[in-house]
């Protein structure tokens, strides 16, 4: 049995197990505010997605996802927003908005599945 900030068991996993619970839940709540933006300009650059964002509330973080090779943008990126209010606002008033000349996707990120292939920035 599992507790949120504690658990039951052997003594050997108690410890792991309540840190284990405590990062699930915070990964489960950054994951709930950060967004995924699609059909991105190659000149958008992660200053001009955050100023764009900031429209909607606070940025935590925003990142045009470039090539590794030439650094050129590969037409998305994520933005972080301060809470899942402001993500879903933020999807709400701004897919299909124009950002640099392009109207963009907005959706909430979806987690990584186990044993996907890394990004390589």
């Amino acid at each position: 049995m599992y507790r949120v900030f504690g658990c039951y068991g052997p003594r050997s996993q108690r410890g792991k197990r309540s840190i284990n619970n405590l990062f699930s839940l915070w990964r489960l709540y950054t994951t709930m505010s950060k967004l995924f933006v699609g059909n991105l300009s190659w000149s958008t650059t992660d200053a001009s997605m955050k100023a764009f964002f900031e429209t909607i509330g606070e940025v935590i973080s925003a990142r045009v996802v470039l090539e590794r090779e030439t650094r050129r943008s590969r037409g998305f990126g994520f933005v972080e927003m301060a809470n899942t209010e402001l993500a879903e606002r933020a999807i709400a008033e701004l897919n299909d908005k124009e950002l640099d000349g392009r109207a963009i996707r907005v959706n909430m990120a979806m987690e990584r599945e186990e044993g996907a292939a890394p990004s390589h920035n």
